[in-house]
């Protein structure tokens, strides 16, 4: 699928104060559909590239060293829009969402296509980790 993910801090690390992932992603990657999360907020930094992150409905263009925020339950989605690879952080406060990703890492590397094929699968991923799919 060409995503790199790796986890830089974890809960653990920080204290509980928050968890950082570092992404690449290629080119028109559909990073992550539609959800919330009841009991952390995330914010996404990108370093390379562009991305496009939807909060509450508004879709907002993100390029280098800019950064948005999805507080607790506000609907978001991210994706990559651009036409080459991009490169961001995820910080989530408070940490823990680091969780998700080792369980995300696994199965993407497992699965033949990304997202996958049974929204019931993924929906219950989700909800394993306070990720709420709509």
């Amino acid at each position: 699928m060409g995503a790199t993910i790796r986890i830089r801090l974890t809960a653990e690390e920080t204290g509980g104060a928050y968890s950082v992932i570092e992404m690449i992603v290629p080119a028109h990657f559909p990073v992550a559909p539609l959800h919330y999360h009841e009991g952390f907020a995330e914010r996404f930094v990108v370093l390379d590239g562009e991305l496009e992150v939807e909060l509450d409905g508004v879709k907002h263009k993100l390029g280098v060293n800019a950064s948005a925020v999805a507080e607790r339950r506000i609907q978001h989605s991210i994706r990559n829009a651009g036409a080459a690879p991009a490169h961001f952080l995820i910080v989530a406060t408070p940490g823990g969402h680091e969780k998700f990703f080792y369980e995300l890492i696994d199965w993407m590397n497992r699965e033949p296509q990304w997202p996958p094929e049974d929204r019931k699968r993924m929906l219950e991923f989700g909800e394993r980790h306070d990720s709420h799919y709509v």
